[in-house]
């Protein structure tokens, strides 16, 4: 491969990195964020307003499934 397309991939796997690196501090902050909410739904400070709502889901039938048949199909990653 030409030095352009390393260079390409190797900025894939460093944005990548980022990514998953932002995506576990947002996690960590979110945790905090609802362990100092409690079992409020809402939070307020002087610059925001949090609304932590709850989804509800109401009972489902059993259902059976029918059967589907196998393909492949390329990946996007």
């Amino acid at each position: 491969m030409s030095q352009k397309k390393n260079s390409f991939i190797l900025k894939i796997l460093n944005n990548k990195e980022t990514i998953a690196s932002l995506e576990k501090e947002n996690q960590e902050a979110e945790l905090q964020l609802k362990k100092a909410l409690k079992e409020h739904q809402i939070g307020i400070t002087s610059m925001h307003k949090v609304i932590w709502a709850e989804r509800k889901y109401k009972d489902q039938p059993e259902k059976i499934v029918p059967a589907k048949a196998g393909y492949v199909k390329r990946m996007n990653t």
